[in-house]
């Protein structure tokens, strides 16, 4: 009962003995620090951060997991691609949300079949992208839209929310 996470279409042995014993490959609910969202057609998505308090010179690196989780082999919405493929809603204490200053567009292509099971691993520098540098407490989710595997529009797939704080 873990994911293994892959690059390409390959899973090594070292990959599979990685994720027999690695937090961040277990299910949801064994992962607290995880942040996971819910499942949504298979789809599952986390995000994470190697620390919850950053300094105002420090790059804020979010690493997002994005997984299959369901049954079935997924065909729609690649898991290819880089942390551009994924949107971030980033709130400081007032609540006002951050404008990423990059225009993401979306990088990944059809999926030649995604197996059950596998998750794929992108990290993000949020201070580029953001400006994170306020000191403050900032809530923060990832968001990926994909195409509906049942061919009707598409489907928001969203991860927990974790917290940070920026210090001087």
């Amino acid at each position: 009962s873990f994911f293994i996470t892959v690059n390409g279409l390959r899973r090594t042995a070292e990959s599979i003995e990685d994720a027999r014993t690695n937090i961040e490959c277990q299910p949801a609910k064994d992962d607290p620090s995880g942040h996971w969202g819910p499942i949504i057609h298979g789809y599952e998505l986390s995000i994470r951060f190697k620390q919850d308090i950053f300094r105002t010179n420090e790059p804020v690196i979010a690493t997002v997991i994005d997984r299959n989780a369901g049954t079935n082999i997924l065909n729609h919405g690649s898991p290819y691609g880089g942390d551009l493929d994924f949107s971030f809603v980033i709130k400081n204490e007032e609540g006002d949300q951050l404008i990423d200053s990059f225009m993401p567009t979306r990088t990944t292509g059809q999926g030649e079949g995604w197996i059950p099971g596998t998750q794929y691993k992108y990290e993000c520098n949020l201070t580029k992208r953001y400006g994170l540098s306020v000191p403050g407490r900032y809530s923060i989710s990832v968001h990926r839209r994909l195409p509906n595997p049942d061919g009707r529009g598409a489907i928001d797939l969203s991860s927990g929310t974790a917290t940070i704080r920026i210090t001087f």
